[in-house]
């Protein structure tokens, strides 16, 4: 299997910049911080520590650089640092299903909680028209039965409920009233920042905001944990993802891993890990 470089920076100390001085220094501070070797799959794991500059040129050109300090060709990256840029410049996409699926499979595991169902609950997704929701629509019209689609852009809403209608066959509601929505929603998925007073479980995709938990149930993150022998007995949806493209299967990812023992082993709920 190829290398992987694993990479990841502190996003609370996030900056913009694009001075001259600032490129020269941040080549010289992308360090590898460790290493791993996965016998089973005759894989090597590279953690690289990336300045949290996300001035998009510059946070391109780091990433590529942190890649070379693995190898200069045929790596793998699995980005852990502000998920909106990582998805957007970053993920494959496998990763991008692989996260997708995440968040589905942990939504379908919360509602179970509260005695509730995926097929019997109500969805809404905001902002259902920025590219980090697409894959994740596309995987809850597979599970869901009711689905809510919120955004401004009424348009484009139109052309994604005529797409979803077309290819699974449900036919989500579409609106730009938030309230109604989160109201109506047993389980809210967000990309962006948005007041929220409601007793639903919400998965913030944007992992850089920091949800007043007082409103809600909210979760941001989860891991797997995997059967391979090595320094990872867990593992984050990227880290997941870059290995498992590799691996050749046609297989949709619940049954690549099921193939593979691999399970949610703890979702990120309120700030505090929630071990399953």
């Amino acid at each position: 299997m190829y290398p992987i470089a694993h990479v990841t920076c502190d996003i609370a100390r996030g900056y913009e910049s694009d001075y001259w001085l600032t490129r020269i220094k941040e080549r010289f501070s992308i360090s590898k911080i460790g290493e791993s070797n996965i016998k089973d799959l005759n894989l090597r794991i590279s953690r690289i520590a990336l300045p949290p500059n996300y001035n998009q040129k510059n946070y391109i050109n780091n990433m590529s650089l942190a890649a070379k300090k693995v190898s200069r060709s045929n790596v793998y990256v699995a980005p852990e640092t502000w998920r909106l840029y990582d998805y957007n410049n970053i993920y494959n996409t496998f990763q991008k299903k692989m996260f997708a699926h995440s968040v589905i499979d942990s939504i379908k595991l919360l509602l179970r909680v509260s005695n509730k169902s995926l097929k019997s609950s109500c969805i809404a997704i905001y902002d259902a028209c920025d590219n980090v929701n697409n894959a994740i629509i596309e995987e809850a019209a597979k599970n869901c039965r009711f689905i809510i689609l919120i955004s401004n852009f009424m348009d484009k809403l139109n052309k994604l409920c005529n797409y979803i209608i077309s290819e699974y066959g449900i036919s989500p509601v579409i609106t730009n009233d938030i309230k109604y929505a989160f109201q109506k929603a047993n389980f809210i998925i967000t990309s962006r920042k948005v007041q929220i007073k409601s007793e639903a479980f919400t998965w913030y995709v944007d992992n850089s905001l920091q949800p007043d938990v007082s409103q809600g149930k909210a979760v941001s993150e989860v891991t797997y944990s995997v059967p391979w022998q090595g320094d990872y007995s867990v593992m984050s949806p990227q880290l997941l993802g870059a290995i498992l493209c590799q691996m050749g299967s046609r297989s949709n990812i619940e049954d690549i891993l099921k193939q593979n023992d691999i399970y949610i082993d703890s979702i990120l709920f309120n700030g505090k890990v929630i071990n399953l």
